[in-house]
């Protein structure tokens, strides 16, 4: 045999295998690439799932927390509406008394009740029973117990607007 002609096959041989293992190759790639766009593919589809019902569930949530905040802007203009009328009536009382002096009865008229029986037996005559002794405080120290009696009534009209908050909001 001729040597060109052995080296013509062999070169022609080397250049089919070169040319087998490019395509193969090449179509292996391909076929790797369309594996691998169908598995992005598929993640894809599952974040766009995920992020759906992500979303589904953030609006319902954010509908339920519109809801409590008109629930509780409700709850809050009802409970000021109560402190101001609660405030207007306490200070009503305040200028209706705010003229009166404070009296009270002697301590041995005080524990005399309603219902005529005495805790405390009377010590002394009938006589120093039959007209209870009353005594009228001095303008300041009524002015200091009406002060005090303000403030009690201020502070639990407070604190009722509070309990009130704190006992009705969800």
């Amino acid at each position: 045999m001729n040597p060109y002609t052995i080296l013509a096959a062999v070169l022609l041989g080397a250049a089919a295998l070169f040319g087998a293992d490019h395509f193969g190759h090449s179509r292996g790639v391909d076929q790797q690439k369309a594996e691998d766009q169908k598995i992005f593919d598929q993640v894809n589809a599952e974040r766009v799932a995920q992020k759906a019902a992500a979303n589904s569930i953030l609006q319902a949530k954010l509908t339920e927390i519109i809801a409590l905040q008109a629930e509780r802007a409700t709850l809050l203009t009802k409970l000021e509406t109560e402190h101001a009328a609660n405030q207007k009536a306490t200070n009503d009382l305040r200028a209706k008394f705010a003229g009166e002096r404070l009296r009270f009865q002697s301590a041995k008229d005080a524990g005399n009740r309603a219902d005529g029986s005495d805790p405390m037996p009377a010590q002394g005559d009938a006589a120093d029973n039959a007209s209870p002794a009353e005594c009228v405080l001095s303008a300041e120290a009524t002015e200091r117990l009406r002060g005090i009696a303000y403030d009690a009534d201020t502070l639990r009209d407070d604190y009722k607007m509070l309990y009130d908050w704190a006992h009705g909001v969800k």
